[in-house]
C-alpha cells in the first residue's frame, strides 16, 4: 500500500496543531531512505534464529504428571482433615471445651460438645461442635446456639441443622464476644419468622475471658 499524498486523508476531522504535527512527522519519515533488502542467502539463517528464539511449550513427563497429581490430592486431603478431623478436633488447638446437656423436657440423650479454639486477631472465637440426640427439624426450622445473660438469649453464635437421626457433625460457629459477659450457653429451636422455642440444651460459660 502506498502512503497517502496528503496526511489529511488519514484524519476524520483535520484541524490546526494536530495536522501541523503530523505533517512534520510525515516529512521526517519520507526523508529517510528505505532499509536495504535482506540478501536472499541470509533468509534461511534468519528463519533458524527466529525458531531458536521462540520459546517452546514445556511438557511434563508422564511420571512427573503422576507425582504432581498425587501431591495435589495429598494437599487436598490434609486441608480437609484439618477442617473436619477424625473426631472434629484431634488436630486443633483447643482453648476450652464445653458440654451442653439436655434440659428437663428435652430428649435425655441430647448433647452438644463444643471445642473453643483460641481467639483470632479480629477478636473472634471459632467454635467446633458435635451434636447428637436432638429432634429432627421440619423444613422451615433451625437450631440456634446462644449465649445468655440472666436467663435471656442475648448473643447468637449461629444457626445449624441436624440429620434425620438428630446429629450434626463438625458444626462451625463464631463468637465475637467476651465470654465473661455471659452466664450460659443454650440451644433453642427456631421456627418460621425466627420464633424461638424453649431451650433444649444448656451449659455454663467456663472461659474466664
Amino acid at each position: 500500500m502506498s502512503p497517502p499524498d496528503d496526511i489529511r486523508d488519514l484524519l476524520d476531522d483535520p484541524s490546526g496543531d494536530e495536522v501541523a504535527e503530523l505533517e512534520h512527522v510525515d516529512e521526517l519519515l519520507r526523508s529517510v531512505d528505505a532499509p536495504p533488502p535482506v540478501p536472499a542467502g541470509l533468509w534461511p539463517a534468519v528463519n533458524r534464529a527466529a525458531r531458536r528464539e521462540r520459546p517452546k511449550p514445556r511438557r511434563l513427563r508422564p511420571y512427573r504428571v503422576v507425582v504432581l497429581t498425587a501431591a495435589l490430592v495429598a494437599v487436598g486431603f490434609a486441608i480437609g482433615y484439618l477442617v473436619t478431623g477424625t473426631d472434629g478436633s484431634s488436630d486443633l488447638d483447643v482453648f476450652d471445651h464445653i458440654t451442653l446437656t439436655a434440659v428437663p423436657g428435652a430428649p435425655a440423650n441430647a448433647v452438644m460438645e463444643i471445642d473453643v479454639l483460641p481467639i483470632d486477631d479480629a477478636g473472634n472465637w471459632r467454635l467446633l461442635a458435635q451434636v447428637t440426640g436432638l429432634p429432627p427439624l421440619a423444613a422451615n426450622e433451625r437450631y440456634e446456639l446462644w449465649l445468655t445473660q440472666n436467663g435471656e438469649t442475648v448473643a447468637s453464635c449461629g444457626l445449624f441443622t441436624v440429620d434425620e437421626a438428630g446429629a450434626g457433625r463438625n458444626v462451625w460457629f463464631n463468637a465475637p464476644y467476651l465470654f465473661r459477659d455471659f452466664d450460659d450457653w443454650t440451644v433453642v429451636r427456631v421456627g418460621p419468622g425466627g420464633k424461638q422455642g424453649a431451650p433444649l440444651l444448656t451449659g455454663a460459660v467456663t472461659a474466664p475471658v
